[in-house]
């Protein structure tokens, strides 16, 4: 198995929540792949039902924060005020 030195973890503040939600399916995948034999189904199945939970509340609390966030930036951007366009005259005569 493959190890990687501490030095070498990404940072939990830049890891990509897509990347997380990747390497979880690939854990998945990884269970999925242990032969089944009657001692091991039981286990295997609760092992690929936890990763499947595990996905779908990051996915929960994912949402919540992109929501919250983008809660905060309305509240806090300045509102732009509404251009209002002058139209010019389309006729050649100038005004008298």
């Amino acid at each position: 198995m493959r190890t990687i030195p501490p030095d070498k973890f990404p940072d939990p503040w830049l890891y990509d929540t897509t990347a997380l939600l990747k390497d979880l399916d690939s854990i998945r995948e990884l269970i999925l792949r242990i032969p089944l034999t009657q001692e091991s189904f039981a286990p295997v199945n609760v092992a690929v039902g936890a990763v499947w939970e595990l996905r779908d509340r990051l996915r929960y609390l994912i949402a919540l924060q992109v929501a919250g966030q983008r809660e905060w930036t309305a509240e806090h951007t300045p509102k732009k005020a509404k251009r209002v366009r002058k139209m010019a005259s389309i006729s050649g005569a100038g005004a008298a």
